[in-house]
């Protein structure tokens, strides 16, 4: 919610950020790729607890997720797998936080992980039922918001290392309650949208011949 608010507002900044990277010989996907070792670096910061290296290299993986899109713009490179394998590393990078996190601070981590896979699941499979077209999708707990109050606590953390899990524990409980509610708001949308294709008859062809025999 706040975090694809700022980044719609900055999308100008990331064109020229990535106009000098547009001459480096690297595809854009090729660039999407490095998020997943810096997310592993990350990890394993996180882990060991050094929080000042786990925020570095945070920030820059989050970077490259940030800055891939305008570089595959800049390299008139954008492709329709470019845009899955994004998605894809983005799921792989947020996963290896949690990994490093599991190792602090398991349960309220998991808790949280597991609420933030529900809510990413929620959206994307409605895409096994209707032909998903860009829709207004409730964002409450949204990727973006979630790894904004991760970096945060992340700094907060190294920032006052006595009171680590002090800070971390009620970020991992708000991610949670956060990711939830969009889980729960994201089903509601997707139940609509789906009683919309069926008065239009626009299911997928395997759902209307399986609607048919019955």
């Amino acid at each position: 919610m706040i975090a694809k608010s700022l980044r719609s507002k900055i999308k100008g900044l990331f064109l020229v950020i990535t106009k000098p990277l547009a001459m480096l010989p690297i595809t854009p996907n090729q660039f999407t790729l490095f998020s997943i070792p810096l997310a592993v670096a990350t990890a394993f910061f996180i882990a060991t607890q050094q929080f000042w290296w786990a925020f570095v290299f945070m920030v820059f993986s989050n970077l490259v997720d940030l800055l891939d899109g305008s570089l595959a713009e800049n390299k008139k490179m954008r492709t329709p797998f470019g845009n899955y394998f994004d998605s894809v590393a983005e799921k792989a990078v947020e996963s290896l936080f949690y990994i490093g996190f599991a190792f602090i601070a398991p349960i309220p981590s998991m808790l949280a992980y597991a609420a933030s896979m529900l809510e990413s699941f929620a959206k994307p499979r409605l895409a096994m039922v209707i032909v998903t077209e860009e829709h207004d999708w409730p964002n409450i707990g949204e990727r973006g918001d979630r790894l904004l109050l991760l970096v945060l606590g992340v700094l907060a953390a190294a920032v006052f290392p006595s009171y680590q899990m002090l800070i971390l524990q009620p970020i991992f409980y708000l991610i949670c309650v956060l990711a939830t509610i969009g889980f729960v708001q994201r089903i509601f949308y997707s139940k609509k949208l789906i009683l919309q294709a069926e008065k239009r008859g626009t299911l997928l062809p395997y759902l209307r011949r399986k609607n048919r025999k019955q």
